[in-house]
């Protein structure tokens, strides 16, 4: 019984820390997207923000796969 709450908890604990960061991913998109609605925005720093999102979800899937 014990073994099986640890187990729930940590299970609990890796959804929350996935949510978590799914919602870090969502305001980085909505920056870029919020930085491109302006008139005079530089298109590299979008494409680096889109790729600092592409690699920080990409890192919170291997987080969660390894976990």
């Amino acid at each position: 019984m014990t073994n099986r709450l640890v187990t729930t908890a940590a299970q609990e604990l890796l959804d929350k820390r996935f949510r978590l960061n799914m919602s870090r991913v969502n305001r980085l998109i909505g920056l870029a997207m919020r930085i491109k609605s302006l008139r005079d925005y530089n298109p590299d720093e979008i494409a680096d923000l889109h790729r600092s999102t592409v690699v920080f979800l990409f890192a919170s899937f291997e987080d969660t796969l390894r976990t």
